[in-house]
């Protein structure tokens, strides 16, 4: 059986939301460096940042092919050294303690040909910078902070801008360069050419009275009646273990615990045990089926274990449905 199924979109809602205990958990151990800052008067160098955690993460499918990423409640603790023009007289030691700051950004995502995504880039981004501490010889938080919240906040948008544009197309990329194989658009093989004195199945009674009568069975009430009503179908794999993925940061294991199947009453082709019209191919039965819309809801489990750049014990991060919307074609040749 050839099987063809369009990835046409992951639709994880319209809306996700909610707090990150399994990623602050993976951060508490992280230290992440900021990009120096050199914008003429005000210089920052080696301004490291740890005891990072995030109080709320959004993503909203802003439009078509795009995402609205809004992160809030950023806390991280900052170190590192600071110069401005002559009133400081050279680098000094500056501490800061982020708190309740927060960003958002827009992410453009490409597609290829076969309308995998491959690439994103980021389009917009916002930063709002909170300070709850900060240190910097004899002069004041607020002078400090006047210094520093727009420099900070356009550091944040570069690092962001660098993850996504650079990072996150990588990582599209490798996905559709294994996907591609699996979802370019199908062509019907033709069967060989029958040898003489073949079974020709248009000659068939019984077969061409199959013909005539599967035209008045409406399978989709059919499949309605099977499922209640719903015209979907759900198991329960019970955790099984579907893949892991390793890096330095961390090494992540899937489980595969619901599937849900839908749209199976929106079947729009149904033709088992068709002849092949042409003479050549007549010794041939085609069974043809295809959906206008076939989803499925794929409940994980995700048991992430940190790698050689964090320390911490593993723990699992987070249980979330994922919708993958696809479009089905399946022809089986019989000989």
């Amino acid at each position: 059986m050839l099987l063809f199924c369009v990835i046409v979109g992951i639709l994880m809602a319209s809306s996700i939301r909610g707090d990150m205990p399994g990623l602050n958990h993976l951060l508490k151990d992280f230290q992440f460096e900021i990009p120096e800052i050199d914008q003429g008067d005000l210089s920052i160098k080696s301004l490291i940042c740890k005891d990072i955690s995030f109080g709320n993460v959004g993503l909203t499918e802003s439009s078509a092919n795009a995402f609205a990423l809004d992160v809030s409640g950023v806390n991280a603790q900052c170190d590192g050294s600071l110069k401005y023009g002559i009133v400081t007289f050279g680098f000094h030691d500056l501490s800061l303690t982020l708190g309740n700051t927060k960003f958002d950004t827009t992410i453009q995502i490409s597609k290829d040909a076969s309308g995998t995504a491959n690439a994103a880039t980021s389009v917009s981004c916002k930063a709002d910078v909170h300070f709850d501490k900060l240190k910097y010889g004899v002069f004041s938080a607020a002078t400090i902070a006047n210094w520093l919240t727009t420099p900070i906040g356009n550091s944040i948008c570069t690092s962001l801008d660098g993850l996504i544009n650079t990072n996150l197309t990588a990582v599209l990329a490798d996905v559709a360069s294994k996907l591609d194989p699996e979802v370019h658009p199908f062509v019907p093989g033709q069967p060989p050419v029958a040898p003489p004195n073949t079974l020709d199945w248009r000659d068939v009674q019984i077969v061409n009275m199959i013909q005539q009568i599967l035209p008045l069975i409406d399978v989709n009430d059919l499949i309605r009646k099977a499922t209640n009503g719903t015209g979907m179908v759900d198991k329960n794999l019970g955790g099984m273990r579907v893949g892991n993925v390793s890096t330095p940061v961390v090494d992540v294991i899937a489980y595969l615990n619901d599937v849900r199947v839908y749209g199976l009453d929106t079947v729009d082709t149904f033709l088992p045990l068709a002849p092949h019209k042409e003479d050549a191919f007549a010794h041939s039965l085609n069974t043809t089926v295809s959906s206008k819309t076939l989803g499925v809801n794929v409940t994980l489990t995700l048991q992430m274990t940190p790698g050689g750049m964090v320390k911490s014990p593993p723990y699992v991060v987070f249980d979330h449905i994922t919708h993958f919307v696809c479009q089905m074609y399946s022809n089986t040749p019989t000989h």
